[in-house]
C-alpha cells in the first residue's frame, strides 16, 4: 500500500468513530415542516395532488391517470422545461449541420461529390473468371 493510501485510512478510520449527531433544534425545525406539509395535504387534497407531477401523483395516489404516450413522454423528460431543453439541442444540431464551424467539413458540400470511382469487376478479373473451368 502507497504512504498516501494510508495516510488515507487514517482518516476514513477516524471518521467511521465519529458519530454525527444531528443537532436537535434542527430536528425540530424539520419535524414542524414535515407536520405543516402534512396538514396542508390534508386540508387541500386532491388541489395538492394535482399539483403534483405525474411520477408523483401515481406513486402518492397508488394509481395512475389515462394520459396518451406524448403527455407520458413529455413527463419523463422533465416537463415543459424538459421539452424545451430538447427544441433548443435539436435547433442547435440543425444550425450547427448547415453552418458548421470552419474546422469541420461541411456536410452539404460533401453530399454531391464523389472523389474515388470503384471497379467492382474490373475486365482482367471478370475474364480469368470466365475462362476457369470447374
Amino acid at each position: 500500500m502507497a504512504e498516501d493510501e494510508k495516510e488515507l485510512d487514517i482518516f476514513f478510520a477516524a471518521a467511521r468513530r465519529e458519530t454525527a449527531r444531528l443537532p436537535d433544534a434542527l430536528a425540530d425545525r424539520m419535524m414542524a415542516d414535515a407536520g405543516h406539509v402534512q396538514r396542508e395535504r390534508a386540508r387541500f387534497g386532491s388541489t395538492a395532488r394535482s399539483a403534483m407531477s405525474a411520477p408523483a401523483r401515481v406513486l402518492a395516489t397508488g394509481q395512475s391517470r389515462a394520459e396518451g404516450w406524448l403527455a407520458q413522454l413529455r413527463e419523463m423528460i422533465g416537463g415543459w422545461y424538459g421539452m424545451g431543453g430538447m427544441v433548443a439541442a435539436c435547433a442547435a444540431g440543425v444550425w450547427l449541420g448547415f453552418a458548421p464551424p470552419s474546422g469541420l467539413p461541411d456536410p452539404a458540400s460533401l453530399l454531391g461529390r464523389s472523389d474515388a470511382s470503384v471497379d467492382l469487376f474490373s475486365t482482367e478479373t471478370l475474364a480469368v473468371v470466365l475462362t476457369e473451368d470447374h
